[in-house]
């Protein structure tokens, strides 16, 4: 028996009362959108232990009222992409993670449908791809440094992009040394009371996003 309760009004209401009828054997259920499947079998018996196929698949639909052209946003606290900051303040950070977006329709039911907010850098989709691509630099602060210095250079930038090329370009290359792995920039000095302009490019669809800081080698050297 399939049945729905409305906490609003503290009522029940059978929804079906049609379930798998080849046998209750290891029932399991799995909720895709607003689908419930349920999963199981008939049973047989030998040498008095009891055994179970999944042959048989039973499923029904869930419906959610929802007020005309209103909207409900649901949230979950498994995915965390999608993680808008309701409170921002000194003292308190709250997150909710989005999950799926819904409308009532004209039979004022809950639809779920495409949906967009907006993250402070771009418009980040709701059951949907995003609908454009940012990518923003923070500030990479200029270093006096008399040993390598090693920079994890993913901690410096914002975007919603899957790919992101980077590439290093210094003023000053007899003077400093300059290697980019992956993410992570070492910059070596090699001469005293020197200064290199340290150029960083970000390459997302074919479009530059560039930032730039200085070093400075110290009077002397530590020890290699």
């Amino acid at each position: 028996l399939i049945i729905r309760y409305d906490t609003v009004n503290d009522s029940f209401e059978v929804l079906d009362q049609k379930l798998i009828g080849k046998g209750k054997y290891k029932h399991f259920s799995v909720l895709v959108d607003n689908r419930v499947y349920i999963f199981g079998g008939s049973t047989w018996t030998s040498n008095d232990n009891t055994y179970g196929r999944p042959n048989a698949i039973d499923y029904f639909d869930i419906s959610y009222p929802l007020p005309q052209n209103n909207a409900i946003i649901t949230t979950n606290t498994i995915n965390t992409d999608n993680a808008l900051p309701l409170i921002n303040t000194e003292k308190l950070k709250l997150k909710s993670n989005i999950a799926s977006a819904y409308l009532g329709n004209a039979n004022n039911l809950a639809e779920k449908v495409n949906a967009y907010y907006h993250n402070g850098y771009g418009w980040v989709g709701i059951n949907c791809e995003d609908y454009d691509t940012y990518f923003i630099w923070s500030v990479i602060t200029n270093e006096t440094i008399n040993s390598a210095l090693v920079i994890d250079l993913s901690t410096y930038y914002t975007t919603n992009a899957k790919n992101v090329a980077l590439s290093v370009a210094s003023s000053n290359a007899t003077g400093f040394e300059t290697a980019l792995s992956g993410t992570e920039l070492t910059i070596t000095p090699l001469e005293v009371s020197q200064t290199t302009t340290i150029t960083v490019t970000a390459t997302v669809n074919a479009v530059e996003y560039q930032t730039t800081f200085t070093v400075t080698s110290a009077d002397a050297l530590a020890s290699a």
